[in-house]
């Protein structure tokens, strides 16, 4: 897994051409558009599942072919995501939760929800459990705000405490300030929440 993320940020325009010559038993598929990506994944993978016991999928897509690809998924034996876009709107994270049943595909979700990991794991369980009364959770910050606030608590300005984030590298890529971690974390809290009400019904 080394060597293939080393290819990956040294090579990225030869990635490909990189991996299948450098990595054994590496197999990388081409595709021009989303139906062509989600035929491979069904045909490729999902029909041959003895071959594909858990996909990972990395891909930033928005809600729509984002969930296009998880229900192209479905069928394998594990299914683990970094996509967040299909799990922040409650319908279509029930209507892949309910087909991820149906196919009995373990979701794998932590990824989804960053620093909520444990919690992302029991939600379910205790959801089940739960008969009555309320659930409470407490939100952790992430290592970007927790940075922030700590510095601003110390006496920085807001923006030396921003220059110090950019400085260490703990800003979303490309960001400029603290909207989308604020955004991200908003994020994580709306799918935490879908979890809770797709387990509960």
């Amino acid at each position: 897994m080394r060597r293939f993320l080393k290819i990956k940020t040294e090579y990225p325009n030869q990635f490909a051409e990189k991996s299948r010559n450098e990595l054994a038993g590496v197999d990388v598929f081409d595709f021009n558009d989303l139906p062509q990506q989600a035929d491979l994944i069904q045909r490729e993978l999902i029909s041959k599942q003895t071959e594909s016991w858990v996909i990972i999928d990395t891909s930033t897509t928005l809600r729509k072919t984002g969930g296009m690809l998880v229900r192209s998924a479905l069928g394998c034996a594990s299914y683990c995501s970094a996509n967040k876009s299909p799990w922040a709107e409650y319908e279509l994270c029930s209507e892949l939760y309910a087909d991820a049943t149906r196919d009995r595909t373990l979701l794998g979700l932590n990824c989804v929800a960053g620093v909520w990991v444990d919690q992302m794991e029991i939600l379910p369980i205790l959801m089940q459990k739960l008969r009555h009364g309320r659930i409470t959770i407490t939100k952790r910050h992430n290592s970007s705000l927790n940075t922030f606030l700590a510095s601003v608590a110390r006496g920085a300005s807001p923006q030396d405490a921003l220059a110090e984030l950019a400085a260490r590298g703990h800003l979303e890529p490309g960001a400029e300030g603290l909207s989308s971690e604020i955004r991200d974390q908003v994020t994580k809290a709306k799918i935490a929440a879908n979890i809770c009400g797709t387990s509960r019904r």
